[in-house]
C-alpha cells in the first residue's frame, strides 16, 4: 500500500495513513477523519531514526493528515513503563558478528520473534559474512520468510538458503539455524531442538545459541527451562541478562511516547496495546505535562467511547468474544471439536480398527489397536490384550446385517468405560470400520 496517496472513503470517515516504525515492516499509523473530529490511531511504534528496513516515522506527513486540531490520539502504550528512548535496530548486527567470530567451528542458532523481519535480515546478513548458510526451523519463521521475500524485504539468493531435512549432511561450522521458538513455545523447534526431539537437527557441544527477544510477561519461566535444557547438552547460550544489545523492543519508551504526545497535541488521549498498569503509567506521564485526567481515558475490554462536538464519555458497553482462527476457517470452531481437542492433549487416542465383510455384511474378528499419546502399547501389552477381548467380544455379538455405526458406537463406549475404569483416563476412543 502506498501511504502517500492511499484514502479510504467509509460511509462519513476519510481515512488516511502514514509510515510509522516497528518491528514488523511497513507498519502503519491511521488518520480519521469524522464528521466530529479527527481520530490518530498510532498502534505499536517507536521513533527509530536509522531503520534497518525501511523508512524512519514519518512525522511530518502525520502531522499534515491530522492538522492543528486532532480530537484523540490513540498511542501504544507498552513501552510506558521503559524511561528514556528505545535505541535503534542497528547495533544488533554488531552483537551476532561477535558472537559469530567467537564462534567459529561451531554450530550458531538464532531465535527471534517470527514477525520481526529486519532482525531476520541481520542474521541473515552476519551469516552470509561469515560464509555460513541459512537453515530455517519452524512453520512461523519459513511462512514469514516466504511472505518478506515475496513483497521484496528480504532479498537474499535462494542458495543462501538449506532444507531442513537436509541440514544435516552439511557441514555444521557452515551453517547458521535461525530457530522458531523465542518464547519458549512447547513444541516448537527450538523446544525441540532443546529435548532433544527434533527430527533432522541436533545440537553439538559447543553450540551457540542466541536469544534475540526478550521474555513476554508470562513466558519467563518456559524460556528459562529451554535455556536451562540448552545448556546440559553444551550450547553456549546468549540472552539478555549477560550479553548487551541482543534485542531492541519494537515498542517506544516514555521519551518516544511524550514525543508523538507533544506533537500531536490531542484533545483526548487513549492509551492502547498494553495491560492496565501501562495505560495508567501512561496516564501518569501525560499529566506530567499538564494534561487534565478527564482528558485520559483508560478503557478495557467491551468499553466504548463516544465523542460528539466538545465532548467525549464512555458509551455503553458491547460483550466481546474470542474468534477462533483455524486454518482457513475462521469463527465459530465449535465446542464438541474443542473438547475433543482436549482431550486429545490430555489423554490421547486409541483407534480399534475392525474388518467389515462388505459382501457378507458381517464383522471379522481380526481387531488391531494403535494408541497414540495415551499408552506405550509394548509396554502395556497385557492392557492391550484385553481392549481387543474387549472389543472382539462386541463384534461377536454382532448378527450379519447388523447396524455398522451401532456396533461402532457399541465398541467406543464400552472400550472408554473400560479404560477410565482400569487406568483413570479418558483417551478418544476410535472405531475404524474397514470395509474388505
Amino acid at each position: 500500500m502506498e501511504t502517500d496517496t492511499t484514502i479510504l472513503h467509509l460511509g462519513a470517515f476519510e481515512i488516511s495513513f502514514f509510515h510509522t516504525n516497528h518491528s514488523v515492516p511497513e507498519s502503519q499509523g491511521v488518520v480519521i477523519k469524522t464528521p466530529v473530529g479527527v481520530i490518530m490511531h498510532v498502534p505499536d511504534y517507536k521513533f527509530d531514526w536509522t531503520p534497518v528496513m525501511g523508512k524512519p516515522f514519518d512525522v511530518q506527513r502525520a502531522l499534515k493528515l491530522g492538522g492543528d486540531n486532532v480530537l484523540a490520539l490513540l498511542s501504544d502504550c507498552l513501552g510506558a513503563t521503559n524511561e528514556g528512548y528505545t535505541v535503534s535496530e542497528r547495533g544488533i548486527e554488531d552483537t551476532f558478528d561477535q558472537i559469530l567470530d567467537k564462534s567459529e567451528g561451531h554450530q550458531v542458532f538464532i531465535t527471534t520473534v517470527a514477525s520481526n523481519i529486519s532482525r531476520i535480515s541481520q542474521a541473515i546478513r552476519s551469516a552470509v559474512k561469515h560464509n555460513r548458510r541459512i537453515v530455517v526451523a519452524g512453520r512461523s519463521l519459513n511462512q514469514n520468510i516466504l511472505v518478506a521475500q515475496n513483497m521484496g524485504l528480504l532479498s537474499f539468493p535462494q542458495d543462501v538458503f538449506v532444507p531442513d531435512d537436509k541440514s544435516s549432511k552439511e557441514e555444521q561450522s557452515g551453517i547458521l539455524y535461525l530457530v522458531a521458538g523465542a518464547y519458549g513455545q512447547s513444541g516448537s523447534a527450538l523446544w525441540r531442538i532443546a529435548n532433544g526431539e527434533h527430527k533432522t537437527i541436533s545440537i553439538d557441544d559447543g553450540a551457540a545459541v542466541i536469544f534475540s527477544a526478550d521474555p513476554i510477561p508470562g513466558v519467563h519461566d518456559q524460556v528459562n527451562a529451554i535455556i536451562d535444557h540448552l545448556t546440559y547438552r553444551g550450547a553456549e547460550v546468549y540472552y539478555s541478562q549477560i550479553q548487551e544489545n541482543l534485542h531492541v523492543s519494537g515498542h517506544g519508551s516514555q521519551g518516544d511516547l511524550l514525543m508523538l504526545a507533544g506533537i500531536v497535541k490531542p484533545k483526548y488521549y487513549i492509551p492502547i496495546g498494553g495491560t492496565i498498569h501501562h495505560m495508567r503509567a501512561y496516564r501518569n506521564m501525560i499529566e506530567k505535562m499538564g494534561v487534565t485526567k478527564d482528558r485520559i481515558f483508560e478503557w478495557v475490554e467491551g468499553q466504548t467511547l463516544e465523542f460528539t462536538p466538545g465532548m467525549a464519555k464512555f458509551g455503553k458497553p458491547i460483550e466481546t468474544r474470542n474468534v477462533f482462527v483455524d486454518g482457513g476457517q475462521v469463527g465459530e470452531v465449535g465446542s464438541v471439536v474443542i473438547k475433543d481437542r482436549q482431550a486429545l492433549s490430555q489423554d490421547g487416542v486409541l483407534v480399534i480398527s475392525v474388518p467389515y465383510d462388505k459382501r457378507e455384511r458381517r464383522f471379522i474378528d481380526r481387531v488391531q489397536i494403535v494408541s497414540r499419546g495415551f499408552v506405550y502399547v509394548k509396554e502395556s501389552q497385557g492392557l492391550m490384550n484385553k481392549v481387543s477381548g474387549l472389543a472382539s467380544n462386541v463384534v461377536r455379538r454382532q448378527a450379519p446385517g447388523s447396524d455398522v455405526m451401532a456396533a461402532k458406537n457399541d465398541i467406543e463406549r464400552e472400550v472408554g468405560h473400560f479404560l477410565f475404569k482400569e487406568t483413570g483416563r479418558n483417551p478418544v476412543v476410535l472405531a475404524s470400520i474397514v470395509e474388505i
